[in-house]
């Protein structure tokens, strides 16, 4: 390892303490990106899950009224995607 001599005494800096702090850093973001993954991951399950449930009672997805759900409007049928 090289040495690394700060020009200004006044903060000193330790590369072997930015290396723990960097470390930890990536250690926290990588962790956070896990738990929304994970969140992700579950909010798919779920919706998928619920898609199951109502296929397998009537052998029908209804498709029109999750797509109003998530925000996207009604499809209605014969209608182009980009109709208001």
């Amino acid at each position: 390892m090289s040495s690394f001599s700060n020009p200004d005494p006044h903060y000193p800096v330790s590369l072997a303490g930015l290396d723990v702090e960097h470390t930890q850093k990536v250690l926290d973001m990588e962790h956070a990106q896990q738990m929304k993954l994970k969140e992700r991951q579950k909010f798919f399950e779920e919706a998928f899950q619920q898609d199951m449930e109502q296929y397998l009672s009537t052998g029908y997805l209804q498709t029109a009224e999750r797509r109003g759900k998530l925000g996207r409007g009604p499809l209605v049928a014969g209608t182009p995607l980009g109709a208001p």
